[in-house]
């Protein structure tokens, strides 16, 4: 049979026009939207400003992604691909943070969450709302990279490679202020999660907290009442998608800190081979299979209440 599996990073795509509609009257005009740009690039812009935009490109038309805005069509692609329940992420919606004018950003936020819960809702047992199931069940807190922040910095040689690589860094660097600036371990029940930054950089920078934990220990504040490593293994959580090296230092980490994820339906993810990927990224790990259950779906089960159920979709002949 086969396993459970729970894509801990996905995404929904907003309609258009979403906020120009629902934004109230005195911020249509400065509504977060979509516009091309100099017939090269797809702009995300707000308030009168480019916040981010990318090279127009095609790299899903030989496998479309039908799912983005409709829940019944996103069981279809989740049937395909054998994804069984997803954690969902804005995509146009995650510049909302990078929006300076704080009410207009509060704003747009509002319309994403209402637009969130009317369309998909009705499905929490398949898609977890996560600010509001944060909020009523005390969940892991979620930071999916380039929350807000521009992910283009570089665009010169190799800035395609450097740009998706320095989203990652910056996801170290946050989860290193959560542990050594004490918020972890002042908090001993919180966990949080990093989304779409791999997995595989966990056990490097927990030794490497512990290294400087101990050698400096002198001038170090807050004094931490756990090793950075345990903190780090035991309260924080990294997605993967294709990362081989994470599986193999489980010894050291634990297992529990790592979640699969699909990043439907980005280009980079794996639909529609979700299953073939798991299956190389798995090949020759010597794995007992619960623990491998665990991370394909069972963790995210737990942390979000809800139930290890096979997704249940008819598809089409």
């Amino acid at each position: 049979m086969n396993p459970f599996v729970f894509s801990m990073d996905s995404h929904v795509v907003e309609p258009r026009g979403l906020w120009q509609e629902m934004l109230p009257a005195r911020f249509k005009d400065r509504a977060l939207r979509s516009e091309r740009q100099e017939d090269r690039y797809i702009a995300m812009v707000a308030d009168g400003k480019t916040l981010h935009r990318m090279q127009i490109g095609d790299g899903v038309s030989d496998n479309p992604r039908i799912g983005g805005t409709s829940p019944e069509l996103r069981f279809k692609d989740m049937a395909k691909d054998g994804i069984d329940g997803e954690l969902i992420f804005p995509n146009l919606g995650m510049m909302t943070y990078a929006i300076d004018d704080a009410e207009l950003s509060f704003a747009c936020m509002q319309v994403y969450n209402d637009w969130l819960i009317k369309t998909f809702g009705a499905y929490r047992d398949t898609f977890v709302p996560i600010w509001a199931y944060a909020q009523e069940q005390h969940v892991p807190l979620a930071f999916h990279v380039a929350s807000g922040l521009t992910p283009i910095s570089e665009r010169g040689p190799g800035a395609a490679i450097i740009n998706y690589m320095r989203l990652g860094f910056a996801t170290e660097e946050l989860v290193t202020y959560m542990v050594a600036g004490g918020a972890l371990d002042r908090h001993p029940a919180l966990t949080m999660v990093v989304v779409e930054a791999g997995a595989s950089w966990m056990v490097a920078l927990g030794e490497r907290l512990d290294e400087v934990n101990e050698a400096h220990r002198y001038y170090i504040k807050p004094k931490l009442t756990n090793k950075p490593s345990e903190i780090l293994y035991s309260q924080v959580k990294a997605t993967f998608q294709f990362d081989r090296a994470c599986l193999k230092t489980i010894d050291i980490t634990g297992h529990e800190c790592l979640l699969w994820a699909s990043d439907y339906p980005h280009m980079e993810g794996t639909f529609p081979h979700s299953m073939q990927v798991i299956e190389q990224v798995f090949d020759g790990i010597d794995m007992r299979p619960e623990v491998k259950a665990d991370i394909l779906g069972g963790t995210a089960a737990k942390l979000y209440g809800i139930a290890p159920k096979k997704l249940a979709v008819k598809q089409a002949a």
